[in-house]
């Protein structure tokens, strides 16, 4: 567990987890992972990670992007890699961005039939990625919902806190997840989804980021291409600060 430089202006602690990574350590590890880390930042006790860090534990939220929304989900919804629920400390507020939601989808979902030349996450590096976390698994066995929360039951997701869910809306997953946020809100939690036109998955990570290319037509094309998804970056930063610091704090960050 490792505390990070917390998002300008969202006046919280941010911790990081180290969980397990497939293949070396496949599904349920990184689940387990995640319900111990929250256990461990909300105990006040000696040695714990909330004595150690001073935090407010009335005020925790959760997040993750891609696999690590998946990670957020389930342990919010107390999963943890079972399908038995357990507990899980009270949580104010959970931020996901272009979470992994059904991992029983395949090419010919209809999910996906919309998203098959998405850049960056193709069907086939998704799939790549899921046998390596699910080794074995076929589309026709069954699956616990941990390891694919469209699988999970409506009182399952209305244990979830007040959700806010960015969606890039040229990812492959987008359909999945836009899907998911209207099952949790009809399961009776607030949810805000914000979907960012002509974006691909990897969408948080460009801000700043920068991209030489060689070429001669192509160069002025990519250089407007990738400075229009830059700006789109740096405003799903900018938003999902202010829908953290909203929610922890009921303000909006302060700017400099």
């Amino acid at each position: 567990m490792t505390p990070v430089h917390p998002p300008a202006g969202a006046r919280c602690v941010v911790a990081t987890v180290d969980y397990r990574l497939a293949p070396e350590h496949p599904y349920p590890a990184c689940l387990n992972d995640g319900a111990a880390a929250l256990r461990w930042l909300s105990d006040t006790s000696p040695g714990g990670g909330g004595q150690r860090f001073a935090i407010e534990t009335s005020r925790i939220a959760i997040g993750g992007t891609s696999s690590g929304g998946l990670i957020s989900l389930v342990t919010a919804m107390g999963g943890g890699g079972t399908d038995e629920a357990q507990p899980v400390p009270p949580l104010v507020f959970q931020l996901l961005v272009c979470p992994i939601v059904d991992n029983t989808a395949t090419e010919a979902s209809p999910g996906w039939q919309a998203g098959l030349a998405s850049p960056w996450l193709t069907p086939s590096r998704m799939l790549w990625f899921r046998r390596l976390w699910l080794p074995g698994w076929t589309p026709a066995a069954p699956l616990e919902w941990p390891a694919s929360p469209n699988l999970a039951p409506d009182s399952a997701l209305a244990r979830l806190p007040p959700t806010w869910m960015a969606i890039p809306q040229r990812d492959l997953l987008a359909p999945e997840g836009l899907e998911l946020a209207g099952r949790i809100r009809a399961a009776g939690v607030a949810v805000t989804t914000v979907v960012y036109e002509g974006c691909p998955h990897p969408l948080i990570t460009l801000p700043g980021r920068c991209l030489h290319f060689h070429g001669h037509v192509c160069l002025g094309v990519l250089t407007y291409v990738y400075s229009a998804r830059m700006a789109k970056s740096r405003q799903l930063y900018k938003d999902a600060v202010e829908a953290l610091t909203n929610a922890m704090w009921g303000t909006q960050p302060h700017t400099s």
